[in-house]
């Protein structure tokens, strides 16, 4: 066994001997592991951000039509000021 082409690796009592082509397999899987896991990552922040988008759109419409309805309530309140008013 040469020790140039091979390395090993002691893990409690079992030494396991591992060669270059299989080193690099395995750093090309976790590489190629480590890329995807990113870009599920990257996938998953779009989906977030675009569901915060669409729920500032909803709020916004919302605290629109809540001015509204404060605007409506504040003139019927002063028609019926007026109203009184004018009756008494």
């Amino acid at each position: 066994m040469a020790v140039s082409q091979t390395a090993m690796f002691a893990f409690a009592p079992v030494f396991l001997v591992v060669t270059p082509g299989q080193l690099l397999s395995l750093l090309a899987a976790v590489i190629v592991g480590t890329l995807v896991l990113a870009g599920l990552a990257v996938w998953r922040l779009v989906v977030i951000c675009r569901r915060l988008r669409e729920l500032r759109e909803r709020l916004a419409d919302t605290q629109f039509q809540a001015r509204e309805g404060l605007r409506d309530l504040g003139q019927a309140a002063a028609a019926e000021r007026q109203d009184v008013g004018s009756s008494e």
